[in-house]
């Protein structure tokens, strides 16, 4: 058992070899039977979050950000910010919209690059840029929009695309402990899920971004959290990839503001270069 390893290496660094001398020496004893019983107690302490269940983690964060009720209540939601890629001194402006049961859209405007945007309307899934024009999305680069969507939005649901939920070794954020879970999708690769294990948000994740290029390995960390109609969700986000970093900062959250269906619709097909939105 594991417990058992873990135990027989707390017992051999807390006592040492010199134990048994200290055993025909009271006062020597008594001071690291108080050090064996502290560890022993901040061990039962631990043993709560060693032996919770991915599920229950999960469960944990859902409460810890608002409550399945709270995401219930938000029936759409418009999001605005900026883009930053901070090696190239670049910034640009992002207005995401949702509406449930998962339609979402995103449109981007970059100097130097021009206008992105991302969407899907319950079926189709799209994508637009300067470099592709416009295209269909499917897949695995279909079922990545889907995924995100759920888990941003309805992550009491995520075992409706999330065939399978992993409880992973403890990991760090920087100095900081953390849980990971392992979520695999029914479709597309898994995703690697860092929460505090005091608060229970989300610190990080990592997962493989789907491209037309290829799948490229991406470090997620989330922060600056805020609470916006009951739900928590984190303002800034940093991702870090092989081809650098980008932080994105929300500005402003507006939730069941009222959203046309069109909004969500794959636009008129357009050429590589010409993308106006």
């Amino acid at each position: 058992m594991v417990y058992s390893v873990w135990f027989s290496h707390l017992r051999r660094y807390l006592l040492g070899p010199s134990l048994a001398n200290q055993g025909r020496r009271p006062e020597l004893a008594k001071p690291v039977m108080k050090r064996i019983a502290l560890a022993l107690g901040a061990l039962a302490l631990s043993l709560p979050a060693l032996a919770q269940t991915p599920a229950e983690i999960f469960t944990r964060y859902i409460a810890a950000t608002g409550g399945a009720a709270a995401y219930a209540r938000v029936k759409s939601q418009e999001t605005k910010g900026t883009l930053l890629v901070p090696a190239q001194g670049s910034s640009g402006s992002f207005v995401m919209r949702y509406k449930a049961p998962g339609k979402m859209v995103m449109n981007a405007t970059i100097p130097g690059i021009g206008e992105l945007g991302q969407g899907y309307d319950g079926k189709i899934g799209w994508s637009r840029d300067p470099f592709l024009g416009t295209r269909t999305l499917q897949g695995e680069e279909l079922a990545q929009m889907v995924n995100e969507l759920v888990l941003s939005n309805d992550p009491a649901a995520y075992n409706k695309v999330f065939v399978k939920i992993e409880l992973l070794k403890p990991g760090k954020v920087g100095k900081q402990s953390t849980l990971r879970v392992k979520l695999t999708p029914k479709v597309g690769g898994p995703q690697t899920l860092y929460f505090d294990p005091k608060t229970y948000l989300l610190l990080r994740r990592d997962a493989e971004v789907v491209t037309p290029q290829g799948k490229i390995p991406s470090e997620n960390y989330y922060s600056d959290y805020r609470v916006v109609d009951g739900v928590k969700m984190p303002f800034k986000t940093r991702s870090v990839t092989g081809m650098g970093e980008q932080v994105v900062q929300v500005s402003q959250v507006k939730n069941n503001v009222a959203l046309d269906d069109k909004f969500f619709a794959k636009p008129a097909s357009a050429p590589a270069g010409k993308t106006k939105m």
